[in-house]
């Protein structure tokens, strides 16, 4: 009996360091197995453009009017206020764009058509509408969610915000 109970427990701790370095080897192996597939697999950055491309739509925008234009503030608060959440700019893979602005006092919407290319340090998207009137947009910041970008024009400048859709 005293026989039979030792070879049990040296069965028995046998079988069991063999399962212990069986799982230790396995996960040994699982995890070389992951580093080589993430060594295949090479993430792709996103570019600028990838990143512009997509529908989006003014989330804020402050300005900075000129000097003279001061005592205008309350007509840029009303234009924010008709602008936010209506204002879109959308961007398209093959260089084209499209914006689409709600009706002001006594205008109609007004939808706008053309191109656009990055500059080659990607801060400003550089565009021309379907009439030929170029216009620059400095790039504040630019990722998956949110765009922001400074504008100037004979007013002074905006800072616009927008999301992507």
């Amino acid at each position: 009996m005293k026989k039979m109970k030792f070879l049990l427990s040296i069965t028995l701790g046998l079988a069991f360091s063999l399962t212990y370095t069986s799982c230790k080897e396995t996960s040994k192996s699982e995890a070389a197995a992951a580093e080589v597939v993430e060594k295949e697999a090479p993430v792709k950055e996103v570019t600028a453009a990838e990143l512009l491309t997509g529908k989006w739509t003014l989330k804020d925008m402050e300005f900075k009017s000129k000097e003279d234009l001061k005592d205008m503030k309350s007509f840029f608060d009303a234009m924010k206020e008709g602008l936010v959440g209506k204002f879109y700019y959308e961007f398209s893979a093959d260089k084209t764009w499209i914006n689409s602005s709600p009706p002001l006092v006594g205008e109609e919407d007004k939808v706008q058509k053309g191109n656009w290319v990055l500059s080659t340090d990607n801060k400003t998207i550089i565009t021309s509408t379907e009439d030929g009137e170029k216009k620059d947009f400095e790039i504040i910041s630019l990722d998956e969610k949110n765009l922001i970008f400074s504008i100037s024009d004979d007013m002074g400048s905006q800072i616009m915000t927008f999301t992507k859709e």
